[in-house]
C-alpha cells in the first residue's frame, strides 16, 4: 500500500525508523513531522496484514518521544498512541505492554501539561483496547510511591469496570485487592475514585460484596463505612433541597390565582372605566 510520500508504507516505516534512530533530541522537529505523518496514515494502513509488525519497527522511536522532556513532542507522541489504539481496538493488545507503561509513567511526571495529557491518554487507550493482557501489571502500580500514578491506576480500573467488567472475571482477586488498596490510600482523591469504583463493581457483583467487606482489615472497613455515610448524607441533603410535589402544586395554584385576579381586575376596568380594588389570594392558599 502506498504511503503519504508516494512510497509503500513499508518503505516509509523504514525511513521513519531511521529518522528516529539518527536524530537527536535537538532535532525534535524531524521527529514531530514523522509522528504527524504516521498519524495521518493510520486510517489507510491499519488494516494491513503486516501492520502490527510494522508498528513494532517504529515503536522504539515513538516511545522515545513519549519520554521526551519537550512538551509538544511528548504530547504528539501520546496522541499517536491514542489514535493507534482507537483504530486497532482489541488488536492493540500486542503493543499494549510497550506503550501503556510509558504513558502510565508520564502520569507521574512533574510537568503538569504532560501529566494531565497522560491521564487522559491512558483512559482513552483503555477505552478503545479494553483491559489488554498488560492490565494486571498496571494494577500492580497501585502501590506506587507517586500519588498521581496511583490515581491513574484507580481511574484506569474504574474505566475498565464500567466498560469491560465481564473481561475481569479471571482477575477478580487482583481487581478487588486494587479496590481495597484504593479505599485505604493516603490520598483523598484516590479514596474517592476507589469508592466510586467499589460501588460500580459491586453493583454488578452484589453476591460477592459481603465476602469482600469481611476480608477488609478494620481500618479499611472503617474508611469504607465513612465514605458510604458521607455519600448517604450528601444524597439526603440534595433530596432535602428539592421542593416536594405538594409544595410545587401549592406554588402553581397561587400563581394561577394571581393571574386570574389580575385578569378580573383588567376586565372590570374595561367594563367600568374604574380600577378595581386589589384581590387577596391568601384565603385560597
Amino acid at each position: 500500500m502506498m504511503g503519504q510520500t508516494g512510497k509503500t508504507y513499508e518503505e516509509e516505516v523504514e525511513e521513519y525508523s531511521t529518522i528516529f534512530t539518527q536524530s537527536e533530541e535537538e532535532e525534535w522537529l524531524k521527529r514531530r513531522d514523522v509522528l504527524n505523518s504516521l498519524k495521518i496514515s493510520l486510517p489507510d494502513v491499519y488494516k494491513m496484514s503486516n501492520f502490527i509488525g510494522l508498528c513494532e519497527v517504529i515503536t522504539p522511536g515513538v516511545i522515545d518521544c513519549i519520554k521526551s522532556e519537550r512538551t509538544q513532542l511528548c504530547i504528539i507522541a501520546m496522541e499517536y498512541a491514542v489514535e493507534l489504539s482507537h483504530y486497532l481496538k482489541f488488536e492493540f493488545d500486542p503493543l499494549a505492554s510497550l506503550y501503556l507503561p510509558v504513558v502510565l509513567k508520564n502520569c507521574g511526571r512533574t510537568n503538569k501539561i504532560i501529566r494531565t495529557k497522560a491521564h487522559d491518554s491512558l483512559i482513552k487507550m483503555l477505552t478503545s483496547s479494553g483491559p489488554t493482557s498488560w492490565f494486571t501489571t498496571l494494577l500492580e502500580e497501585k502501590a506506587s510511591e507517586n500519588k498521581d500514578i496511583r490515581f491513574a491506576v484507580i481511574k484506569a480500573l474504574q474505566c475498565i469496570i464500567n466498560l469491560y467488567e465481564p473481561k475481569l472475571d479471571e482477575n477478580a482477586s487482583i481487581v478487588e485487592d486494587s479496590i481495597s488498596s484504593g479505599i485505604s490510600d493516603a490520598s483523598p482523591e484516590v479514596r474517592d475514585v476507589a469508592f466510586d469504583t467499589y460501588c460500580s463493581y459491586f453493583a454488578k457483583k452484589s453476591s460477592k460484596e459481603q465476602t469482600f467487606r469481611e476480608a477488609l482489615d478494620p481500618i479499611t472497613l472503617k474508611t469504607l463505612e465513612k465514605l458510604q455515610a458521607r455519600k448517604s448524607a450528601t444524597t439526603t441533603v440534595k433530596s432535602d433541597k428539592r421542593p416536594s410535589i405538594a409544595s410545587l402544586k401549592k406554588q402553581l395554584r397561587a400563581k394561577m390565582q394571581r393571574e386570574q385576579a389580575k385578569e378580573s381586575q383588567i376586565e372590570e376596568e374595561i367594563n367600568t372605566g374604574y380600577p378595581s380594588p386589589p384581590t387577596s389570594t391568601k384565603s385560597i392558599l
